[in-house]
């Protein structure tokens, strides 16, 4: 029986090792889904609320804040719990969670001493907020800013995809290219697992090729070496 080759595996191929498969995966489309209000997320058991970020979240009783993002979020914060100092919702009149209440009866917002009454930069009076997709010298990632760093930047392997958590914390279950597991989500091979790197796969077997003799190598990117197939 032939091997479907994936599409994430096809870019890894015609896209030369610059590219591999993790870019295969992270150009991939996703099914986001952005919000503008609360009452545009509805869930199968309770409705949601939408979240500063454009996300919607869902109650979640394992997460601090009570709430996770749902799986239509971004892929750095579907299923990562909103963390406790998030912004309230876009259909609440509150205020972030990271700034004091000021004293009763002042609009201003600034305290008896005239000070901002809100944490975070001291220097602007800007709440801190994870989630906004601004690191801070608070967070080690937001969102999609992941200040220059990779998996490789990081000594996790040879590849794979780092992702920000829902706690502005890198997540580092993706970088996985050279642990000798190949995970398919994001690798076609993994240079350290048995049988070349791809358990013994036979060039004939791939239905995308018309090749008849040789065996599938594997890149230290995790991509298919196919110099070998005939």
């Amino acid at each position: 029986m032939k091997t479907k080759i994936s599409a994430g595996m096809r870019w890894g191929w015609l896209g030369g090792l610059a590219c591999g498969v993790a870019l295969a995966f992270s150009c991939a489309g996703t099914d986001e889904f952005r919000c503008s209000s609360d009452s545009e997320c509805l869930g199968d058991v309770s409705d949601g609320r939408c979240e500063s970020t454009g996300y919607c979240a869902f109650e979640e009783d394992d997460c601090p804040s009570g709430y996770a993002y749902g799986e239509h979020a971004s892929p750095n914060l579907a299923g990562q719990c909103v963390p406790p100092d998030a912004l309230t919702s876009t259909g609440s009149t509150g205020v972030a969670a990271t700034g004091s209440s000021t004293s009763a009866g002042d609009s201003t917002g600034l305290g008896s001493g005239g000070e901002s009454s809100s944490s975070g930069d001291s220097s602007t009076g800007t709440p801190t907020v994870c989630g906004d997709g601004m690191r801070d010298e608070t967070e080690s990632c937001d969102l999609d800013d992941l200040g220059g760093e990779t998996c490789e930047s990081m000594g996790l392997f040879a590849g794979g995809i780092l992702r920000c958590d829902g706690l502005c914390e890198f997540d580092i279950d993706l970088c996985s290219c050279g642990d000798g597991l190949i995970m398919s989500e994001v690798e076609a091979c993994d240079p350290a697992a048995p049988g070349n790197g791809t358990n013994t796969l036979q060039c004939a077997d791939l239905v995308d090729f018309d090749f008849m003799t040789g065996v599938v190598g594997c890149n230290p990117d995790c991509s298919f070496d196919l110099s070998d197939c005939r």
